[in-house]
């Protein structure tokens, strides 16, 4: 995170404009978008959730320790898994309330993207 979009060609993963806040400076570590249906009729169109995480607070680490095979001239794939329901708790472990948070796009009130944050990586998982 202490590079920025700019210190990369357009063609780079780090070079996208799109993946980073100029105005945080700060990459975007994660997305999660959603449209909610609050009234049952079945149109997702009532509220939507807009969680994106970035900033130097915000980043985590995560270490996975599995066995992985890499063998000369062929790909090898990892594949991770989240769930998702599991970050989207509080830190008691309740369902966070998505109406009354609905994004994360506030620099000075970190509080819910460090949440989701924590969250993501103790959920993230190698997949079997």
């Amino acid at each position: 995170n202490a590079t920025k979009e700019s210190d990369y060609e357009d063609t780079h993963p780090l070079g996208r404009e799109s993946h980073y806040w100029s105005a945080w400076g700060s990459y975007i570590f994660s997305m999660t978008n959603a449209k909610i249906d609050t009234d049952g009729d079945g149109q997702h169109d009532d509220a939507s959730i807009l969680y994106h995480t970035g900033s130097d607070e915000a980043y985590r680490t995560a270490i996975l320790n599995t066995q992985v095979a890499v063998l000369k001239d062929e790909q090898t794939r990892v594949v991770l898994s989240i769930d998702l329901a599991e970050i989207l708790k509080t830190a008691s472990g309740e369902p966070i309330d998505l109406l009354a948070n609905p994004n994360t796009h506030d620099i000075s009130n970190l509080t819910l993207a460090n949440q989701l944050m924590d969250n993501f990586a103790a959920s993230l998982e190698v997949a079997k």
